[in-house]
C-alpha cells in the first residue's frame, strides 16, 4: 500500500469509529523548517484544544510490519490519553495575565523559517530565530506546547518585545538547563550506540592525547526538547565560559541541544562545519536541524558570533 492510500484507509477507519460528539481531520501541519506532515486531529466539539496525531512516522510502521489494525488502535490510544480538554487551561487564548507565566524561548534557524516567520513574531539574531511558546502545565509533567502566532500576539495586545522580555525570565525557571559532558550524556540515552570517531589529525579538540567525550559539553533543558534556546539564558554562556576559561565553540546539534567545547588553540572551522552539515544530512530530522555552522561565544565580548 502507497502512503496516499494508507492516509486514506487511516482517515475512514478512525472516522467510523468515532463517537457521533467527536470529529476527525486531515490537516497539512507545516513543521520548522518547512517540513510539511500529514496529522489526524481528532476533536470533541466542545473542546478547541485537540491532539495532533502524525502519520508519516506511523506509515513508516506499517512499511515495518505493523498492522493496520493496530496503527489505528494506537491512534485512538494517542487521542484517549491525550483527549481531555479539562487538563489544558485554555484562558490564556484571549488573556495576556493568563499567558505570560508559561511563555518561553524557541530557537530556530530564520532563513528556513521565512514563511513560518511571516505569521509568528520573532526575534533576529544573526541567521537564527528566537520565537516563543506557550507550555502547558500538565500534572503528567509530559511536554506540551503551542508556537505563538501574530492571532494570539494581537488578542494579547503586547509587542513581540514583551514576549522576548517575559520569555527570558521563564525558560530557566520552567525549562532549567542541564550541562554535562558529551561521553556522560551519551551513556544516559539509548539512541546512540558509542561516541563518534575522529582521526587523530582531524579531532576538534586541539589535544589529540583529550577524550574528545570528556572535552565536549551538552547544554539542553531537563525537558530535552527546544533545549538549544538555552544559549540565551541570561548570564548561562558567560557562566559556562568562566568555568572553562576560555572562548566557547558552540556547535548546534539540533533545535534540541548543542554541543559546547571550549576553545583551545586553533579553531579548525572548516573541519566543524563540514561535521555540521554531514550529520544535519545523515543523522537528523529535516525539522530538527538548526543551522549549518558553528558559533562561537566570545569571553571578551559576552556575546555570540558566527564561524
Amino acid at each position: 500500500m502507497n502512503y496516499e492510500s494508507f492516509v486514506d484507509y487511516i482517515f475512514k477507519n478512525v472516522e467510523n469509529k468515532l463517537t457521533e460528539d467527536c470529529k476527525v481531520t486531515l490537516e497539512k501541519v507545516t513543521k520548522n523548517n518547512g517540513k510539511i506532515l500529514d496529522a489526524i486531529v481528532i476533536a470533541k466539539n466542545d473542546v478547541c484544544i485537540a491532539p495532533t496525531i502524525y502519520l508519516n512516522h506511523l506509515y513508516h510502521n506499517y512499511l515495518e510490519g505493523f498492522s493496520l489494525e493496530s496503527i489505528v488502535e494506537s491512534i485512538f490510544n494517542i487521542y484517549n490519553e491525550n483527549s481531555d480538554g479539562a487538563r489544558y487551561e485554555t484562558g490564556f487564548i484571549t488573556n495576556y495575565d493568563l499567558a505570560k507565566e508559561r511563555l518561553v524561548l524557541k530557537l530556530i534557524n530564520y532563513e528556513q523559517n521565512k514563511k513560518l516567520l511571516e505569521t509568528v513574531p520573532h526575534m533576529q539574531y544573526l541567521d537564527l530565530a528566537i520565537v516563543f511558546s506557550y507550555v502547558f502545565e500538565n500534572p503528567e509533567r509530559e511536554f506540551s506546547s503551542i508556537l505563538i502566532n501574530d492571532s494570539l500576539l494581537s488578542n494579547w495586545n503586547v509587542s513581540k518585545e514583551d514576549l522576548y522580555k517575559q520569555a527570558l525570565i521563564n525558560s530557566p525557571n520552567i525549562l532549567p538547563h542541564t550541562y554535562s559532558s558529551l561521553l556522560s550524556t551519551i551513556k544516559k540515552m539509548d539512541t546512540f550506540d558509542e561516541l563518534p570517531e575522529f582521526e587523530e589529525d582531524e579531532c576538534i579538540i586541539p589535544d589529540p592525547s583529550a577524550d574528545c567525550g570528556q572535552c565536549m559539553f551538552v547544554l539542553t533543558n531537563t525537558a530535552r526538547i527546544n533545549g538549544a534556546a538555552c544559549i540565551f539564558y541570561k548570564g548561562l554562556l558567560n557562566e559556562i565560559s568562566n568555568m572553562h576559561k576560555t572562548d566557547l565553540i558552540i556547535i548546534p546539534s539540533s533545535i534540541h541541544e548543542v554541543i559546547i567545547i571550549p576553545k583551545i588553540g586553533e579553531l579548525k572551522r572548516d573541519f566543524i562545519n563540514k561535521m555540521i552539515q554531514d550529520v544535519n544530512v545523515t543523522h537528523l530530522k529535516d525539522e530538527d536541524v538548526l543551522s549549518d555552522h558553528a558559533y562561537l561565544y566570545s569571553h571578551s565580548r559576552r556575546k555570540i558570533e558566527s564561524i
